[in-house]
């Protein structure tokens, strides 16, 4: 198809890429392992019909979660997904350890930015905030929730809700984690 019409199509024929796609299913990283080949082959005939994509990896947060990951592959986000899938993931890593809502409520100044864009401040972290020293948890739920009643009313003592609701309404009504006096 390419050869007599793809190509006059526009289409391209490295649009798909393998690493992603095995990166983002924990089940075909068990079956494959980092075998590309059988992973193209098996997302044409049965992964596109079952709805899968190759975008659920987040290789941002995958760097961000390892320190050692960003020293030695900086903000190479294709090099971090082929060394999940070839190493990382059989080293029981993780793509999610990286909390960028902590990151982004310890670091006030990107609340606006990032607000609801938790890929971006993960990849704001890798590209920028390493470099930079920032804090990646700084912020304090539990001390924000003890500082209001009302949000120990809301929340009861779930520190993933207080620390959205700082993100989302607490910074702009001048609340904070400091323990008040």
């Amino acid at each position: 198809h390419y050869v007599t019409a793809g190509y006059g199509e526009g289409r391209v024929m490295d649009a798909f890429d393998e690493w992603s796609y095995l990166a983002s299913y924990e089940d075909l990283l068990q079956a494959f392992g980092a075998d590309g080949a059988t992973a193209t082959l098996h997302y044409v005939t049965a992964g596109y019909g079952e709805g899968r994509t190759m975008d659920a990896f987040d290789e941002w947060s995958y760097l961000a979660s390892y320190g050692d990951l960003l020293q030695a592959f900086g903000a190479d986000g294709v090099t971090a997904t082929l060394h999940y899938v070839t190493a990382g993931y059989g080293e029981g890593r993780v793509m999610d350890a990286f909390d960028e809502n902590l990151y982004i409520a310890s670091n006030t100044g990107l609340i606006h930015q990032f607000q609801s864009d938790r890929s971006g401040a993960a990849r704001h972290y890798v590209e920028t905030g390493y470099g930079l020293g920032l804090e990646t948890a700084a912020f304090d739920a539990q001390q924000y929730l003890d500082n209001y009643a009302d949000l120990q009313a809301a929340f009861g003592n779930n520190l993933e809700l207080a620390t959205l609701h700082f993100i989302a309404n607490g910074f702009d009504e001048g609340r904070t984690d400091d323990v008040l006096i």
